[in-house]
């Protein structure tokens, strides 16, 4: 019982987070009508027999629009009562329908690309004229000159992150700011396989202090989320890209370093969600596939294993894609 009333004041939280004026896509006179449509879902998800990973993405997004519209459905009727008999149906059956998609996703075994269609036909794709913008201006910084030299990087990354609070709120400033800090970490990561761990420690510590004190209230939020989502993307990736290279090239790495290597080709499919998902770029994508395609065989050079069988290769693979397919719906269920 306290589970129940727990998950009911928890929907009823999402209820007024969840509450647009935008048209919903499924259309319900009342409350009652809304948990009837999503009792009828649950039983058309468990007549379903395809268990392709494009049905599967299409069940989910389906499910997660009839979700937010009965989420505005609750908020918009007076009679409703959060902690009424209703209000726990739909608790239920909402967690029906995620326990029955997440089985879907078992009964069968998955691949590394089945996780990016999942991810591709499960997003929120943002395309209007402020993207545009965005994109524009991320794909400007890819023309500019490296720094040629460690320490001169380092040092000047130093420098900008110290000098942060100095800029004013404007987008102008936002950008000037955003340019030179890319063209730094770029720079930087050049140099990754060189980094010690106190350099690598001492950036990320710099940059989080910088962007805690940093406050661009004057920017469009809808702009100024779009500059720290790409911008999130982007260094993610190249990061992975990186250490995809390194390891290719035969650099040698301590343990440490090695450790952080996989982290950092792991963390694209960890922390790259469904709101990242949304505003990234084509080449974005490419470079995640191609992430994906190499990680297997990465991650077994990492720990030693060069002489790795194709079984072996393919057993990675499939516990790989189980580990990110689960991660990323929990995540969005």
């Amino acid at each position: 019982m306290k589970k129940n009333l727990l998950l009911v004041y928890t929907l009823a939280f999402i209820s007024l987070l969840s509450c647009s004026k935008k048209e919903d896509r499924f259309s319900f006179k009342n409350s009652e009508d809304a948990v009837s449509g999503c009792r009828k879902a649950l039983y058309g998800y468990f007549s379903q027999k395809d268990n392709s990973i494009e049905k599967i993405a299409e069940m989910t997004c389906t499910w997660l629009e009839l979700q937010d519209s009965c989420y505005n459905t609750f908020i918009r009727d007076s009679t409703f009562d959060f902690t009424g008999e209703l209000a726990i149906a739909f608790v239920n059956i909402t967690d029906s329908i995620k326990m029955t998609i997440k089985g879907r996703l078992s009964e069968q075994k998955r691949t590394l690309q089945d996780v990016m269609t999942l991810k591709l036909l499960t997003r929120k794709i943002v395309q209007n004229d402020s993207y545009k913008k965005v994109e524009d201006f991320y794909e400007s910084l890819d023309k500019q000159k490296l720094y040629n030299d460690k320490i001169l990087a380092i040092q000047k990354y130093t420098k900008l992150l110290n000098n942060i609070t100095a800029l004013s709120n404007s987008e102008d400033n936002l950008q000037s700011y955003l340019k030179e800090e890319d063209r730094c970490f770029q720079s930087v990561i050049h140099y990754m396989s060189s980094l010690t761990s106190n350099e690598m420690q001492e950036i990320i510590a710099k940059t989080t202090d910088a962007f805690k004190k940093s406050n661009w209230a004057d920017v469009n939020a809808e702009i100024r989320e779009l500059y720290f989502s790409m911008r999130f993307n982007r260094r993610v990736l190249q990061n992975a890209i990186v250490c995809i290279r390194d390891i290719k090239a035969g650099k040698k790495l301590t343990d440490e370093q090695s450790n952080t290597y996989r982290w950092m080709i792991l963390q694209p499919l960890i922390a790259i969600g469904r709101d990242e998902m949304s505003v990234m770029t084509d080449k974005q994508i490419s470079e995640l596939k191609d992430i994906l395609s190499a990680m297997p065989e990465i991650m077994i050079k990492l720990d030693g294993n060069p002489k790795t069988s194709p079984e072996e290769m393919m057993n990675l693979s499939q516990l790989l894609s189980s580990y990110f397919i689960d991660l990323y719906m929990s995540s969005i269920l």
